[in-house]
């Protein structure tokens, strides 16, 4: 954690414990009485005036800079303390709005989650795949951080003014950050890969294909990279949560700066995935009322990117920040945000079924249209997937006659244009998730047999 500047920009009320309660004088540090005495000798105010002591910025920055640098954190800490309570600052708590935050954000994930599992193993002929497991991971993931924000951070002073916060108390929540961070790194990248392997599933062009496993493995190692460093970022690790006062032996890196990167780096990632789908579905022959439809679905992603990036602006405040406590409660309520609504995202797909089942003129695609088609003036297709062509002309029919020895048989063969249909809307193998139908590739002939 980065040094603390012991937050004493109103030290200067000390001048009033010491005026109004003679017995506090004991419990302030020497060091802080020194710059106490030379500070107030050298101001406009009067020992005995609260009013001005209080309002004096001036005054109170010369304090500061003076206790900095003749006490300890711990001592500063102390200082801040009973100068605060002496001066009737109000004593700020938002801890019970984080933990509210939390669990509803929680709650309302895992039924998107449950919705989406039941949909595909109740409603639906559709197989779960590894987009399915992945995101199941994901929100597996998150539940210890919300029985830790709950249970753990916020009893030990999230929500609160560190100098409020006993010294050991102070401790444990530096501990609970460090499970939290990396926790944090694992979620993100479950995510991640979770709508990665959705866009494997729907998307066969083999270029596309090869650019999204790029992206897997890129991912894959972004996530492990970042949880392993955020482990191992302090030697000893303990390093981490016992170093807030700077009074033990060890050494960190700069955990402002593993921060930094791995949201830029997230954010990246958050803007390829989505630009990549949206490339892929307005080149696909659809109607542009049904390229807005889906549009919109990957849409809903840029509000994760935009989460992430008022996360980012807040881990660059924390990185100035003289009350952590206090000020990582933006973190948490951005992260928790941010890891939520993409968890939600990924479940859109399964979403959307439902809401396409509901309304199937607005949201349907054409599928609903050659069905249609298909049941008034007999299909045309003949094939779907991988290398499918589709068949230009008259529909082809068989008719196969039970044939005896007076019977004259002839065989026909008819011309069938192929055409390549990664450009279809049919070319997506998945595309039935966007409907919750399994689709099942019709018998293709090219030749009929007539008897007579």
């Amino acid at each position: 954690m980065r040094p603390l500047s012991l937050l004493l920009h109103v030290l200067a009320y000390i001048a009033i414990a010491t005026a109004n309660d003679s017995q506090s004088m004991p419990s302030i540090p020497a060091c802080a009485r020194s710059c106490l005495t030379t500070s107030i000798a050298a101001s406009s105010c009067a020992t005995t005036d609260q009013a001005c002591i209080c309002k004096d910025a001036q005054l109170q920055s010369n304090i500061e800079e003076c206790v900095i640098r003749s006490c300890t954190l711990r001592q500063g800490l102390s200082v801040k303390n009973i100068t605060s309570t002496a001066c009737g600052a109000p004593l700020r708590i938002k801890g019970n709005e984080i933990r509210v935050s939390n669990i509803v954000l929680f709650v309302i994930t895992a039924a998107c989650v449950l919705l989406r599992l039941a949909h595909k193993g109740v409603f639906s002929t559709s197989e779960l795949g590894w987009d399915d497991f992945i995101i199941v991971a994901a929100l597996l993931s998150g539940l210890p951080s919300v029985i830790i924000l709950d249970r753990g951070a916020i009893p030990s002073g999230l929500g609160r003014d560190v100098w409020t916060v006993p010294f050991d108390h102070i401790t444990s929540f530096v501990h609970f950050v460090f499970t939290l961070e990396v926790l944090y790194f694992l979620q993100a990248a479950l995510i991640k890969l979770s709508l990665l392997a959705f866009l494997l599933r729907i998307f066969p062009k083999p270029s596309t294909r090869r650019i999204l496993w790029a992206t897997v493995a890129f991912t894959i190692a972004w996530g492990l990279a970042f949880i392993l460093v955020g482990i191992f970022q302090c030697r000893p690790i303990s390093f981490f949560w016992t170093s807030w006062d700077h009074e033990g032996p060890g050494t960190c890196m700069n955990t402002n700066l593993l921060n930094w990167t791995n949201a830029i780096i997230g954010i990246a990632i958050d803007i390829w995935m989505l630009a990549l789908p949206l490339y892929e579905v307005f080149r696909i022959q659809l109607s542009w009322r049904k390229k807005f439809s889906v549009a919109v679905m990957f849409f809903v992603g840029t509000f994760v990117t935009v989460v992430s990036g008022f996360r980012l602006k807040s881990l660059v405040h924390f990185a100035t920040s003289h009350n952590p406590t206090w000020d990582s409660t933006d973190i948490i309520w951005w992260s928790n945000i941010e890891q939520n609504v993409g968890i939600i995202c990924a479940c859109m797909p399964a979403l959307r079924i439902m809401l396409v089942r509901m309304f199937p003129n607005m949201l349907g695609s054409r599928r609903e249209t050659t069905q249609r088609y298909d049941s008034r003036y007999g299909s045309r297709r003949i094939g779907y997937g991988r290398g499918a062509s589709a068949l230009s002309g008259p529909s082809i029919q068989e008719i196969v006659v039970p044939k005896d020895i007076h019977t004259i048989t002839f065989t026909k063969t008819f011309d069938v244009q192929h055409q390549n249909v990664y450009g279809d809307e049919r070319a997506l193998f998945e595309m039935n998730v966007f409907h919750g139908e399994r689709t099942t590739p019709a018998r293709s002939s090219n030749t009929s047999e007539l008897s007579l």
